[in-house]
């Protein structure tokens, strides 16, 4: 195990997650910042690669020991003792009902079992009112009541219904 302390910003959409990233996070003094995006770049390091296939791959399909290896050898060189990873991909998809959280939080637990955990939240009623705003704008056609799963008839909210 690396002696680096790794710090897990779950970004919850809309949560000021792209404030701290682009603002707050890479001004940290010690800090190793890592925002891992929703595609490949050229600069990339392990983490960043790891973190993709976790949110894009087939969990049963990626190679937890040689990502491990990779991540260690590149924690072992970095100067900070702390290292923080941001990403609003963490908690899932919210299209998808952040359907693929439970996966994506153990395959992270795997990789760093004793990461810690910031999880930025935000007033229910005004994150589903600007998620769903977020959501119309991206081009979907939904209700409200359907994108939270509300049973107006039952006066209660449904599981996810993935169609």
């Amino acid at each position: 195990m690396t002696a680096k302390r790794i710090v897990l910003h779950v970004g919850l959409h809309k949560t000021a997650t792209t404030f701290l990233q682009e603002r707050v996070f890479p001004a940290l003094p010690g800090v190793a910042f890592v925002h891992p995006l929703h595609y490949p770049q050229a600069s990339d390091g392990p983490i960043e690669r790891f973190m993709l296939e976790v949110f894009f791959r087939n969990a049963a399909c990626i190679e937890l020991e040689q990502h491990r290896a990779a991540i260690h050898a590149w924690l072992d060189r970095v100067e900070h003792e702390t290292v923080l990873i941001s990403s609003e991909a963490i908690v899932g998809w919210p299209i998808e009902n952040h359907s693929n959280l439970a996966n994506n939080s153990a395959l992270l637990h795997a990789m760093f079992p004793e990461a810690r955990v910031i999880l930025v939240v935000r007033r229910q009623d005004k994150w589903v009112e600007s998620a769903y705003a977020q959501l119309l704008k991206a081009g979907f056609s939904t209700s409200v009541e359907r994108y939270i799963n509300w049973n107006a008839r039952e006066r209660r909210f449904e599981p996810y219904n993935v169609g």
